[in-house]
């Protein structure tokens, strides 16, 4: 992925980012900081160690939720300003969304939530499956697509892909937490779908498209390994 400039991808994050929130009736409860109105942001907040992060490459971006849960206020979205690839930088942008209609949107009770739930069990059998050897990068391919993995490597691990069996248990869990799966499915979504099926609303067809997302996991997996879940 090249790099494009940093007043490019401010103006792409806001022009994209309004037109996702309001896609799914977020636009008063999402607020999205980009370039240097994030760093700012975070100093405003008490968040001076997540710029810290930021800037050595090891935080592509966050969602921060208000006091008192996501619904007791507008949830503050950052984007790692040091970012240099726009598309890069959208990914992330619509992953840190995901988080909030999870948190937002999604009844857990619901048959569409249940079936999302089972797709990602699916994932994590099929991730399982490969063992504990397998690379980091390839769970993060199989997760959020083979771009994400590859720039979030470059700027967090180095040059040689750690395996999994080498993470720290926290960083075990997040590599295959529901969350985090579902957020990449959501980026997916908005990145990889520029147009939403017609007749629905932008968390219909959020919804719609998380199946097919993971069928482009269970790709991945098959081109890299040979494995098929």
């Amino acid at each position: 992925i090249g790099k494009d400039s940093p007043r490019k991808i401010v103006k792409t994050l806001e022009a994209k980012g309004a037109e996702i929130l309001k896609s799914l009736g977020l636009t008063e409860r999402v607020q999205i900081f980009t370039g240097d109105a994030a760093v700012q942001k975070m100093n405003e907040i008490g968040a001076e160690k997540d710029v810290v992060r930021m800037q050595k490459g090891a935080l592509m971006g966050k969602a921060y939720v208000a006091k008192g849960g996501p619904k007791a206020g507008p949830t503050i979205i950052v984007v790692n300003p040091w970012i240099t690839s726009e598309k890069f930088a959208l990914e992330t942008l619509a992953h840190e969304i995901g988080h909030v209609i999870m948190w937002t949107k999604l009844d857990p009770n619901s048959a569409d939530m249940k079936a999302i739930q089972a797709e990602y069990e699916k994932w994590l059998l099929s991730v399982a499956a490969l063992g504990p050897e397998t690379s980091a990068a390839a769970i993060k391919a199989s997760r959020g697509g083979a771009a994400y993995a590859r720039d979030a490597l470059a700027t967090t691990i180095g040059e040689e892909p750690l395996l999994f069996s080498q993470l720290t248990p926290k960083q075990k869990t997040y590599a295959i937490s529901f969350d985090e799966w579902f957020a990449d499915q959501v980026s997916r979504f908005f990145t990889e779908q520029p147009t939403p099926s017609k007749g629905l609303t932008g968390l219909q067809a959020v919804v719609k498209q998380i199946a097919d997302s993971v069928k482009a996991a269970y790709e991945t997996l098959i081109k890299v390994f040979g494995f098929k879940p």
